[in-house]
């Protein structure tokens, strides 16, 4: 009979006698006259391994026992558009140039364009609309327009309100969007396709703007 199978049948009839596992060990310790203390060695394999085996360790990818050579494709000229890539210096991150602020003539022409009023609630008329109230959430704002997502320069600009512009404030706080869009007209921030079928496209916008500026009188109905 092995040891370990001795003590576990020390343990059973330990257990079944009320009598703990640390008692119970030291009991079948005294009994065989070793010592309690168990000696952990390493463990060492003692026969070789035969060539061209990988061990455990090396398998998982936990040991390397030679250096991995770097690849050609990993050079640093293999990241051309990369600026973290290895052996490369950090490259600024492309920006654009900022637009140079309004002139003179330029501001004198919005603040004519203010006075004119939205060119979105004028044309509300044609369509059996109202024009949209002006209040503190819907003010006279001035839109850029934009070619490729920058835009096109001060002189191109239309002035349209809050609620045609950006659609985000809106006159009465009570009512949704879209029961404004049925009285005052569709929104260019929340519904731009809709918005260039009404009132035409930006260079029909730019264009409907300049006639204004020429002296057209349209006003609200």
């Amino acid at each position: 009979m092995g040891l370990s199978a001795f003590l576990r049948g020390q343990a059973r009839w330990h257990g079944r006698h009320s009598c703990g596992a640390k008692e119970t060990w030291q009991l079948g310790c005294r009994t065989l006259g070793m010592n309690c203390r168990m000696k952990r060695s390493p463990l060492e394999r003692r026969t070789p391994l035969r060539p061209g085996a990988a061990t455990l360790q090396s398998r998982r990818g936990l040991v390397t026992r030679t250096p991995m050579k770097r690849s050609a494709a990993l050079a640093p000229a293999a990241y051309p558009f990369r600026s973290n890539a290895p052996g490369l210096k950090a490259t600024k991150p492309l920006r654009s140039k900022p637009q140079p602020k309004a002139n003179e003539d330029q501001l004198a022409r919005w603040e004519r364009m203010r006075a004119i009023g939205c060119i979105a609630c004028l044309q509300n008329v044609r369509f059996g609309l109202a024009p949209a109230p002006l209040n503190f959430d819907n003010r006279l704002e001035i839109q850029h327009h934009l070619s490729g997502r920058r835009r096109r320069g001060h002189d191109d600009t239309v002035c349209l309100c809050t609620l045609h512009h950006q659609g985000n404030r809106l006159p009465d706080p009570s009512m949704g969007y879209k029961a404004h869009a049925r009285l005052y007209g569709p929104s260019f921030g929340k519904e731009p396709s809709r918005f260039r079928e009404m009132y035409g496209n930006e260079d029909a916008q730019l264009a409907y703007q300049e006639r204004l500026l020429a002296g057209e009188s349209v006003t609200h109905a």
